[in-house]
């Protein structure tokens, strides 16, 4: 071996010898102007930031012990992304104490019991909610679901109202619409909302009706043009030839094969023959013709015959009943377009195809109408079908007609979500605390999630956000201990307490707090709280208390164990709560009386569920059970604690 390279081993090996000792130790004595770095002999409390390379050589490491395609896919994304996905293979937790292992990290020799407090990006998986909105199902009331809620085939108008609301008669139309949703199933409901309410009465004279059409060939003849509620309008007479115009409208009411409140002056259409069979004229009563263009979908009125094709329409019955009055040279459809309330010519399916009646030349027998309608306006609301039912969609706005002109936008589409639907959440929800997640609805089903961050909402699809973490360095490697700066805490529903978690005691929109530090005893105050879908999120948990199934004693290196079935109460202070004597306030203590090995009875504590949600916590050496009282504004531990209070919900805090 070469001399050179053999002295230069042995004193690599000795320096590495030395440095087993301490980190510092080797250098301090033999490199000259070497400062030593942080003292790591006792544990220590850090901070770091991961940054754009430290995402870059987590990647590296993840991929060099990935296996599947799968895990190699994950792994490379973190790179590519700058977060980790916090429901992925390579979380946060898995991936983070892996890098933490490497002399890159700055706490790489810190000793067991050390901490440190990470910044990093976390994302969490994009909210179910999300997908299901994108497919949520559209449904606009029609005419006859408005009759069915006025209860009358003419008294009735195209709009809710106070006597008839919206929120009362959306969820049984929305049942029979969708009889096979399932549950999780959104519709997107679109409907008109008058804040008064009409007037109905008999018309003053009896109106003119006419019947369906019923048969499967056409003839010339005068036919009125009908399709969802509304019949279409002549051309106004008035206008000179070669002029154009939509086919505007007139609301009817339908009563069986018959409807009725048109006007014959206003809603007659006249077909009559051109010489070729299966082609007509279409016009009106006073002399007019209505021909189209190639160019446009509206109609132009003219008071001379014209031979071109421009003037001639083909009539012929579709399977569905309704009829295609198709112009010869432009080949497109007389339809009703609901989103311009007229009728036009289109060659692509933008309205509906009408329906044919002919006048009834027999009185009708008077019958309610509207006698006045107020003016009502076209809203969006989504529901959502849970347990059997259908309700308004718990924190999920959509926006309606009214709000797109108020940002600028026509025909109901909304451009640049993410700079307009910000300035929108904060007008519709101007009381919003932070941390409040909102879906919007928009551009039909298009849907995004909202985050408020206490001044400003921001689109959050994917749950990303900058998250602070604590690692704990045990005997065995980095573990993750909690979140910094925000605890979440999830509704416990199961049959029996787990031990060793924390909780909130929640009734409605409280928590208890635990006893005030500097004192030793009281009632256990309240601090408001927001649960939504059964999950409240806090900044921290210091309102939790955990159910510890042993106090350890670290100075005498001893663990008592309570009984099983039961724990200690320790509140976030690392106090034990425990009953003293007959008072209903409960003690605090730093550490459990224990003689001979045993807890003492007054800091034990059991719970069970009581099958509606809450759960009945008492003391072990007392009986005495935890209960919030109104009249007191705080929980409190008593005989009878349902004769003096509601028993309390727990929701567990999440790893």
């Amino acid at each position: 071996m070469n001399k050179n390279i053999l002295n230069a081993f042995i004193v690599g090996s000795f320096a590495m010898g030395l440095a087993s000792c301490s980190e510092n130790s080797w250098n301090d004595h033999y490199l000259d102007g070497f400062e030593g770095g942080a003292n790591y002999e006792k544990p220590v409390e850090g901070t770091y930031t991961i940054t754009a390379d430290n995402y870059s050589a987590i990647s590296s490491l993840m991929q060099n012990q990935a296996v599947s395609d799968e895990e190699i896919a994950a792994a490379k994304a973190i790179k590519s992304n700058l977060y980790f996905d916090k429901h992925g293979i390579y979380n946060a937790q898995v991936a983070l104490p892996a890098f933490f292992a490497t002399a890159t990290f700055p706490y790489y020799y810190s000793p067991v019991g050390s901490t440190v407090d990470v910044t990093y990006q976390e994302a969490d998986a994009v909210p179910a909610e999300l997908s299901a909105l994108k497919g949520a199902k559209a449904y606009t009331v029609s005419a006859a679901d408005y009759a069915k809620v006025w209860g009358s085939e003419t008294a009735f108008i195209r709009s809710f109202a106070p006597d008839a609301t919206a929120a009362a008669n959306l969820p049984s139309l929305l049942a029979d619409a969708f009889a096979d949703a399932e549950d999780g199933t959104f519709a997107v409901v679109t409907y008109n909302n008058a804040t008064q309410n009409p007037m109905f009465g008999l018309p003053a004279e009896v109106p003119a009706s006419a019947d369906l059409y019923e048969a499967q060939e056409f003839k010339a003849g005068k036919y009125l043009l009908f399709a969802d509620g509304i019949v279409a309008n002549i051309i106004d007479p008035t206008l000179a030839d070669g002029k154009y115009s939509y086919f505007n409208t007139t609301e009817v009411s339908v009563s069986g094969n018959s409807i009725s409140g048109f006007s014959l002056e206003n809603n007659i259409f006249v077909f009559t023959e051109t010489g070729t069979p299966g082609i007509y004229y279409m016009g009106d009563d006073l002399g007019h013709y209505y021909y189209g263009a190639e160019k446009y979908n509206n109609f132009y009125i003219s008071s001379v015959k014209g031979e071109t094709d421009d003037y001639k329409w083909t009539v012929t019955k579709n399977e569905d009943g309704k009829w295609s009055i198709t112009n010869v040279l432009a080949q497109k459809c007389v339809e009703y377009s609901a989103n311009y309330s007229t009728w036009g010519e289109y060659n692509d399916a933008r309205g509906v195809k009408p329906i044919l009646y002919v006048t009834n030349e027999e009185a009708s027998t008077p019958t309610e109408i509207p006698l006045y309608t107020p003016t009502s306006t076209t809203e969006n609301a989504v529901y959502c079908f849970n347990g059997g039912k259908w309700a308004v969609a718990a924190g999920v706005v959509a926006l309606t007609p009214a709000d797109y002109t108020a940002m600028g936008f026509s025909n109901n589409s909304l451009s640049d979500p993410e700079i307009y639907l910000p300035i929108y959440l904060r007008g519709k929800l101007p009381y919003a605390q932070e941390g409040t997640e909102e879906f919007v609805v928009y551009n039909g089903n298009k849907a995004d999630l909202f985050v408020f961050d206490g001044s400003d909402w921001t689109l959050n699809n994917n749950g990303l956000e900058t998250v602070v973490g604590r690692f704990e360095r045990k005997s065995d490697g980095w573990k993750f201990v909690k979140y910094i700066g925000k605890a979440i805490f999830n509704e416990f529903n199961e049959a029996e307490i787990m031990r060793d978690r924390s909780y909130l005691f929640v009734v409605g929109d409280i928590c208890a707090q635990p006893i005030e530090k500097g004192k030793n005893y009281g009632y256990l105050y309240t601090s408001p709280v927001s649960a939504n879908d059964g999950q409240i999120i806090e900044k921290s948990d210091a309102n939790a208390f955990t159910f510890a199934s042993a106090y350890e004693d670290e100075e005498a290196g001893t663990t008592t164990a309570a009984p099983e079935g039961q724990f200690l109460l320790r509140d976030s202070n690392g106090r034990y709560m425990y009953m003293s004597g007959t008072f209903n306030s409960a003690n605090v203590s730093n550490k459990p009386t224990i003689a001979d090995g045993q807890i003492a009875s007054q800091y034990l504590w059991r719970a069970k569920p009581n099958g509606d949600g809450t759960w009945s916590v008492e003391n072990v050496g007392n009986d005495k059970g935890m209960a919030y009282s109104a009249n007191y504004s705080s929980f409190g531990f008593y005989d009878n604690p349902e004769a003096n209070g509601v028993a309390a919900a727990l929701y567990m805090l999440a790893d």
